[in-house]
């Protein structure tokens, strides 16, 4: 069994390395598609500008806080006729651009906020291993769209 499978990493990823430390578990995470399309234009490429390292919470793994240190490249968009020079990797099976949590811990938190709202919801995560805040778990409540939240309050009778 490959160790990104554990964790779940979406194709193309792979770990580096894994740390523990005092407050859980901190994973290093490579990028390894050979190549990343331009999100303007969407004109693959492979040419590599740069590396950046981005930090991402994720949902508890083994009852211990999980945080990914992502390594991700620059690439320089071969479309000369696109205003986007250089763009950084998209990883959306995994992360929103510029989010600091992943998308699996972003609905973690949303089931638990709808199911609980704000202070409850925050007690329940801590006991789950989730740190979040009231003002988070409302955040992500508010996200979800109305259609969304009724269909979950006429199914959770």
């Amino acid at each position: 069994m490959k160790q990104a499978a554990l964790l779940a990493l979406p194709e193309g990823m792979e770990i580096d390395q894994i740390h523990i430390t005092e407050t859980g578990l901190e994973v290093s995470v490579i990028a390894t598609h050979p190549q990343s399309c331009c999100p303007l234009c969407l004109q693959p490429s492979s040419q590599i500008h740069s590396h950046y390292h981005r930090t991402l919470k994720d949902a508890p793994c083994v009852g211990r806080q999980l945080q990914l240190s992502l390594t991700v490249r620059k690439f320089f968009c071969r479309n000369l006729t696109c205003s986007q020079k250089v763009f950084t990797e998209r990883i959306p099976e995994l992360a929103e651009p510029w989010a600091r949590m992943t998308i699996r811990l972003k609905e973690h938190i949303t089931s638990i906020g709808l199911a609980t709202c704000g202070k409850g919801g925050v007690r329940l995560a801590d006991r789950l291993g989730i740190q979040t805040s009231r003002n988070t778990t409302l955040r992500r409540i508010m996200d979800v769209p109305d259609d969304a939240r009724a269909r979950d309050r006429v199914s959770g009778r």
